[in-house]
């Protein structure tokens, strides 16, 4: 509601949209082709070029994020519906099914995947998922028609196929469909087959579905290689004790969703003696046995937990990304959650006698607290800045929120300058900067990400400019030499570099200027403007040495300007000013000589 006729959101939804038209432009096919640092997505980027077609070709409408947005809900609404009819087929009550449906709709945590244009897969992973599970344990038959049985395991096959290719993350749905195989809740107890049996023809029915989502795990593996991380703590056994902790705060998320964030601080846990790994393996483990023993039927309540934990590990850390935590990592794990809620509070009505109508009044008061929340929730997705506000607000640690937010205040600026408003351009410009410092200064996580030394550089040169020279070369040194473990970014370590040479020339400091430059030829040995600059410095050093009587120096310096310059070629933009430097020292010479 707080965000539907907003525009393309700055924050991903235009590059989704640029990778949508660059799909077209390779022809039929295009949407096949993987793409380097992206998901492979293919349904989920034909689902953008139908919206395409019908809001922006058909309609005209001038905002078709409008459009977009919009189907976003539809798929999310869908899912729910499917979700409906999945529960009431795995033995709960359809009034219990109802209820689960309806919480998984109106949760503020799927405000993420609905508001936001560019979590789409989500949602369609979600649809196509929980429609391949219904469709697994008997399509149909809750709605008093028996569909072919040989059809079952195809349809639900091809499905979940969909699903996988709307987002990867609904490998984290595989397991589900194991689970219904070992434990077919969808059917009599006393009807079950021998274990034996379940697990032989389980294996064989779910191979297929294991072969594809290995797959396309391992080519999602492949194309996110630039993205990937050491696990939090530096190892899979820490990975593992800081899930523990990333799993409690989902579970706090989605029963009292007061402080959703688009981005979270997430501290590692290093050690078993850090007192984290207790308090929240203490809280699991309370959580999961006492929910099991209070249920009315305790095999569905552990499948509920199974379905949870299985959902959402494609999302944990054990093969990590920089953002370790996600709104829309739980989105998958939702329903089992609320199905063992509601499995838990049919245990305790049996037990302390609740009548129907005290359940349904706080059923009833608990999904309007949600729907509150979510509409609250939705106003923070309108734009860039909205949504980046809201997150250091919140999360004052996340590094990401800080770079984010100071990244919709430079676009801010650009489009201030644009229109000529010089005063307010500054304006954005001096907070992008001080969203960026902070984030270097007070964000522990902010050394995971490739944009510590882009944030680094960004200071340093606003510092610069406003001519605070000691804290210019402090965040420029953080950027040209970056601290051991930081993710390197090349293109911005040159410009630090470069950046540096100016100020410690303007300083009088030329042998920390030339070290500058020889640091700058080795990190990007190609380039012929850094050969340039490298010439610079070392004439300018060698005109310092020769006035302090180091003549014999001042001669080496020279001549590897000298060989810089000669190493420029003819077609190069650095050509001529080479030229002219040559012909500067080629002068200096001659008068030296006299």
């Amino acid at each position: 509601m707080g965000c539907f006729d907003a525009a393309f959101s700055t924050y991903d939804d235009i590059s989704h949209l640029k990778v949508v038209s660059d799909a077209i432009s390779a022809g039929p096919l295009g949407f096949l082709k993987p793409v380097t640092t992206w998901s492979y997505i293919p349904v989920t980027f034909l689902s953008y070029q139908f919206d395409r077609a019908v809001f922006s070709q058909l309609l005209h409408l001038n905002n078709w994020a409008v459009g977009v947005r919009f189907m976003n809900y539809v798929y999310h609404a869908c899912a729910a519906v499917l979700l409906f009819r999945l529960v009431a087929r795995l033995g709960f009550s359809r009034g219990q099914a109802f209820v689960v449906a309806l919480i998984f709709a109106v949760h503020p945590m799927a405000c993420e995947t609905v508001s936001w244009i560019s979590e789409r897969k989500n949602a369609l992973a979600a649809l196509f998922g929980f429609f391949a599970l219904w469709v697994w344990i008997g399509w149909g038959t809750d709605l008093g028609r028996t569909r072919s049985p040989r059809w079952r395991i195809p349809f639900a096959t091809l499905l979940y196929t969909l699903a996988l290719l709307s987002k990867p993350s609904a490998l984290g749905l595989l397991p589900v469909f194991g689970l219904l195989e070992l434990l077919p809740l969808h059917t009599p107890r006393e009807s079950w087959d021998p274990i034996a049996k379940r697990l032989s023809r389980g294996l064989l029915r779910c191979l297929p579905l294991a072969i594809l989502a290995v797959a396309i795990a391992m080519l999602n593996v492949s194309t996110h290689g630039p993205e990937l991380v050491k696990p939090p703590g530096g190892t899979v056994f820490t990975a593992m004790l800081t899930d523990l902790e990333i799993v409690s705060r989902y579970l706090i998320n989605l029963i009292a969703p007061v402080n959703l964030s688009a981005f979270y601080f997430v501290n590692p846990i290093v050690s078993l003696s850090d007192p984290r790994v207790w308090q929240y393996g203490l809280i699991l483990s309370a959580l999961a046995a006492g929910t099991i023993f209070l249920a009315e039927n305790r095999a569905r309540a552990a499948f509920c937990w199974l379905w949870f934990f299985a959902a959402l590990g494609p999302n944990l850390n054990l093969i990590a990304i920089p953002l370790y935590m996600q709104d829309r990592y739980a989105y998958l794990s939702t329903p089992a959650l609320f199905m063992l809620l509601v499995e838990v509070v049919a245990g305790l009505r049996t037990r302390i006698k609740l009548t129907p109508i005290t359940l349904q009044l706080v059923a009833g008061a608990f999904v309007l607290m949600l729907a509150v929340f979510s509409v609250q929730r939705s106003f923070a997705w309108y734009n860039a800045a909205t949504i980046f506000a809201d997150a250091v607000v919140k999360q004052p640690q996340s590094a990401n929120a800080r770079y984010a937010l100071g990244m919709a205040y430079e676009q801010a600026s650009d489009a201030e300058a644009r229109n000529g408003n010089a005063q307010m351009a500054a304006h954005f410009d001096e907070e992008a900067s001080l969203q960026w410092q902070a984030a270097l200064d007070s964000c522990p996580d902010a050394g995971r990400f490739a944009f510590y030394v882009e944030m680094a550089q960004r200071v340093g040169r606003h510092q610069s400019e406003r001519g605070n020279a000691a804290l210019a070369e402090k965040y420029l040194r953080l950027a040209g030499y970056p601290p051991p473990g930081i993710m390197p970014l090349l293109p911005r370590t040159e410009l630090a570099l470069r950046d540096l040479i100016t100020l410690f020339t303007s300083q009088g400091r030329f042998d920390e200027g030339m070290a500058c430059a020889l640091k700058l030829t080795q990190i990007a040995p190609g380039s012929e403007i850094n050969a340039v600059i490298r010439a610079r410095a070392a004439f300018l050093l060698a005109q310092y040495k020769q006035a302090h009587g180091g003549a014999e120096d001042a001669k080496k310096l020279i001549a590897l300007a000298r060989a810089d310059l000669l190493t420029i070629s003819p077609d190069s933009p650095q050509f001529e000013t080479a030229q002219q430097f040559l012909k500067l020292l080629d002068r200096l010479g001659v008068e030296r000589k006299e």
